[in-house]
Order: structure tokens, then C-alpha cells, then sequence
């Protein structure tokens, strides 16, 4: 093992790059006077969503299913535990690579009965060449300050 130093550096690079990801968040939605009946709608159209992701093939990478939620909607300005109805959310993540189908897919999805899109958020793989060229790229000297220059006063208005 060396005995010489090692000197470490950390600093932020900013670079410009095409995107090679989309990130979706598709939040599918159910609301039914019955627990079970919401429940029940929520399944339906999250398996809708995912039959629709699905079926763009290779241009989607990823999918993931997040949370699921069934929740009492409560009567306003009544006793506590009267419950008007239910609600339901369920969370879908997707990753898109082929970004010809992206608008297509996103309008689509849009369509559906009570689901909403948000996004997409552009991203980098973890893997990608634009990560090494960063940490490949010299760090940027830090611009002098710039000089300070002197401050003339107002004239003075006539009396």
C-alpha cells in the first residue's frame, strides 16, 4: 500500500443531456357509498391502467404498483362517524424509454374515468455515459469576485 496522500474533491457539475427516461405517477381513483363496492371499482380500473401500460410493450421499461388506500369520507358538520362514503386511491409508477408513444400513452391514460397523470419527470439512468463524462470533466475555476465600484452620490436638488 502507497504512503502517498490522497486528496479527495467534491463539487457539482452542471451539463446539459437528452433525457433517456420518463417517470409517470398514475393515480387511479374509485368513489362508492359502499366500502366493499369501492373497493371493488378501484381493482377494475387499476387493472384497466396497467392492461393500457402494459400494452405499449418494450417502450415501457419499468411498472410499478405503489399504495393502495380505501378511506371513510365523513358527513361535514355532522357527529363523528357518519360516513357519506368511500374512497379509493391507487398509485402507479411508469417508465418510459420510448419517448414516440410517451404523448399517446400519457392522453390515454388521461381518458380514463377518474385517473389522473403527473409528469413526466425526465431522468438519467444510473448507468449512464453522461454521469461519467461529469465526473470526467475538470471542475470549473471559481469566477473572481467582481471588483467593487465606488458609489456617486445623488446631486443635490435645488431649494
Amino acid at each position: 500500500m502507497s504512503d502517498a496522500p490522497v486528496i479527495s474533491v467534491r463539487g457539482e457539475v452542471v451539463l446539459e443531456a437528452q433525457p433517456e427516461l420518463a417517470l409517470l405517477s398514475v393515480h387511479v381513483q374509485s368513489r362508492e357509498d359502499e366500502r366493499r363496492t369501492a373497493l371493488d371499482r378501484l381493482v377494475e380500473r387499476n387493472q384497466r391502467a396497467l392492461d393500457l401500460i402494459r400494452s405499449y410493450g418494450e417502450a415501457v421499461e419499468r411498472v410499478e404498483t405503489g399504495g393502495l388506500s380505501i378511506s371513510p369520507v365523513l358527513r361535514q358538520r355532522r357527529r363523528e362517524g357518519e360516513i357519506r362514503g368511500y374512497q379509493g386511491t391507487a398509485w402507479i409508477k411508469v417508465t418510459v424509454v420510448d419517448f414516440t408513444v410517451l404523448g399517446e400513452l400519457v392522453t390515454r391514460l388521461g381518458d380514463m374515468e377518474r385517473t389522473f397523470v403527473h409528469g413526466p419527470q425526465w431522468d438519467l439512468r444510473r448507468d449512464s455515459e453522461v454521469y461519467a463524462r461529469a465526473a470526467a470533466r475538470p471542475p470549473r475555476r471559481p469566477s473572481p469576485a467582481p471588483a467593487a465600484t465606488p458609489r456617486r452620490s445623488a446631486p443635490a436638488s435645488p431649494a
